[in-house]
């Protein structure tokens, strides 16, 4: 019981971190350049929702993710079948996730403060995924997961 609040705990947080360095980015980016800054908005959305089309709506352990919000939201969704993600899913993935971070760093890379707080807070959120988020999933499908190994 301890180890599932924990992960949660974890999983929610780790969103919140990484929502927060995306959401500092793109205030960065609405004051200073509108247009990049609306651009960057829609990159959100979209590659939000790619990630759980392409991820979140294959795994096999959305009834209990540990992120808690994205797996509640793809059981709403027609699940794709589980299985080992292809190479278009991880391309899909990869290609968003770059959009997401790499997009806003010329204009972060201005505010040298800003930019700083970004990284810090994005690498916080993924240290809590790797370190306890990813080693209590049991998806053994992710690429992310080391159980994968033992398949």
């Amino acid at each position: 019981m301890y180890r599932q609040i924990n992960r949660d705990l974890y999983g929610i947080t780790s969103l919140i971190f990484i929502l927060t360095a995306l959401i500092v980015a793109d205030i960065d980016l609405l004051e200073e350049h509108m247009v990049a800054g609306i651009f960057y908005s829609i990159i959100i959305i979209v590659a939000t929702g790619l990630l759980l089309f392409t991820f979140c709506m294959k795994c096999p352990c959305k009834n209990h993710c540990g992120h808690l919000i994205p797996g509640r939201i793809a059981m709403h969704f027609k699940t794709r079948k589980t299985g080992p993600y292809t190479n278009t899913d991880n391309i899909i993935v990869s290609l968003s996730l770059l959009s997401l971070i790499v997009f806003p760093q010329l204009w972060l890379w201005e505010n040298r403060g800003l930019f700083l707080i970004f990284w810090i807070i994005l690498i916080i959120g993924i240290i809590q995924i790797r370190s306890v988020v990813c080693r209590s999933c049991e998806n053994v499908y992710c690429p992310l997961n080391a159980k994968i190994k033992d398949v």
